[in-house]
């Protein structure tokens, strides 16, 4: 039978895993406690494995409006010289608002819909379209974890609660208890904005540079600072009529700042010894926010009873790697492959909890703990990668090379053991969840 799943929080894990629980036949209602067109953030990288899920969904990049990101740049930032290059293969940037919007068409969409969607050939066996509340903040998991309690006082019950409830997660509680709390400052923080390419061509100054590589990822390393953290990143989203740009620095603020003139003269301050370029596009900006960045300890358990945690309720990451959006896109996907299994073949609703964290954590954790350290800087995390370590993966990351064949290219179906080579990169596809959720359930 088709079970009732609650899930808690409509960011990118609990879209993709209401659609994925939805295509496996399952009745979902969504708790979220803001308007669904409130989307915080701005744009973000989608590595291989995560456009995986995605296209297994259905997801339509064209209607994203994705910008694809075939190199990664490292340039000088004092001088804008080029260092290196790394191809990026199937790697893409979509706006966050954009990514929200075709996740949630694909999970309301109707019945005629799925059957008129080439990409939904079996959506005669989808569930109901997803049900949406919004305005509905959740107080806590309820006492049997058969359903959750609003703030109103009202009962939501299920058959599953999946807490997709973010960082500040009322789920976490629940299932992990004092362990909910664990995180400490890194010393980090990261300035975000976004401009219009608009913008940018109508300056000459800026558009020679800005124009010859749209279809990648810039890095814009600060050479002279070997030990603290100071770098930016830029790329193009929302069909390329957006430039997002994130400034990495040393920080002792633990609040998130928001557009103030003083707020853009700490950015300039900060990257005063880069480019002028790079000074005059900081200049432009519209809005700029810093956010503070906070590493976070591995959860022991990700499930209590059927309460399951996912996306950042579960593994919170800092964006070195850019696996965040990827992991909890996979956590969903592993949901629906597992949970379809119990509808057709009997498995008990926990014995499939159980399972998805056998497959999950270990893997997880490894992402977690390298996205503490950014590119280059993997052999510094490796003994924390220890006790996650397993017969599929026995040897820790320690290079750029091996981080994205672990994170992004492996695939437990060709290489029951990874392999951590630079060929790897090349032979190997992007992992897929869906073979290793289809492995373990032989």
């Amino acid at each position: 039978m088709p079970l009732h799943i609650v899930v808690v929080g409509a960011g990118i894990a609990g879209l993709t895993a209401a659609t994925a629980l939805r295509q496996a036949g399952h009745r979902i209602v969504i708790l979220e406690k803001y308007a669904v067109s409130n989307v915080a953030g701005a744009a973000i990288n989608v590595t291989p494995n995560g456009g995986r899920v995605l296209a297994h969904l259905g997801f339509d990049l064209a209607r994203a409006r994705v910008c694809p990101q075939r190199y990664a740049y490292i340039l000088n930032g004092a001088d804008l010289r080029q260092l290196n290059s790394t191809p990026m293969g199937d790697n893409f940037a979509v706006h966050r608002a954009d990514l929200n919007e075709e996740l949630l068409r694909l999970a309301t969409m109707n019945a005629p819909e799925c059957q008129a969607d080439p990409a939904s050939s079996s959506s005669l066996s989808w569930g109901p379209p997803v049900e949406i509340r919004v305005g509905c903040e959740v107080r806590c998991v309820s006492e049997d974890g058969m359903g959750v309690v609003l703030e109103s006082g009202e009962q939501v019950r299920g058959d599953l609660v999946v807490g997709a409830d973010g960082v500040h997660s009322v789920t976490k509680k629940y299932v992990a208890g004092e362990e909910a709390g664990r995180a400490g400052f890194s010393g980090i923080a990261a300035f975000r904005f976004l401009i219009e390419s608009a913008t940018i061509r109508a300056d000459e100054y800026l558009a020679s540079w800005m124009e010859t590589s749209m279809d990648a990822v810039h890095i814009l390393a600060d050479p002279a600072e070997t030990v603290k953290e100071r770098h930016m990143v830029w790329y193009t989203c929302h069909g390329g009529e957006l430039l997002n740009f994130v400034g990495f620095h040393p920080s002792s603020s633990t609040t998130i700042e928001d557009d103030t003139e003083e707020l853009k003269a700490a950015m300039m301050a900060e990257f005063s010894h880069f480019d002028p370029k790079v000074q005059k596009i900081i200049a432009l900006s519209n809005h700029i926010k810093r956010w503070p960045l906070f590493h976070h300890i591995p959860l022991s358990s990700w499930v209590r009873g059927r309460v399951v945690l996912i996306g950042d309720a579960a593994h919170p990451m800092l964006p070195f790697g850019g696996q965040g959006a990827a992991q909890g896109m996979e956590d969903g996907a592993t949901l629906g492959v597992l949970l379809k299994s119990q509808s057709e073949d009997g498995v008990e609703t926990e014995s499939a909890l159980s399972l998805f964290q056998t497959i999950r954590r270990n893997r997880v954790a490894r992402i977690q703990i390298l996205s503490s350290v950014r590119a280059g800087r993997e052999s510094k995390v490796a003994n924390k990668m220890g006790p996650y370590l397993d017969e599929t993966v026995p040897k820790a990351p320690t290079s750029l090379h091996e981080r994205f064949v672990h994170d992004s290219k492996y695939d437990t179906l060709v290489a029951p053991r990874l392999s951590l080579s630079a060929e790897s990169l090349i032979l190997c596809p992007s992992y897929d969840v869906y073979a290793d959720c289809e492995r373990s359930l032989e």
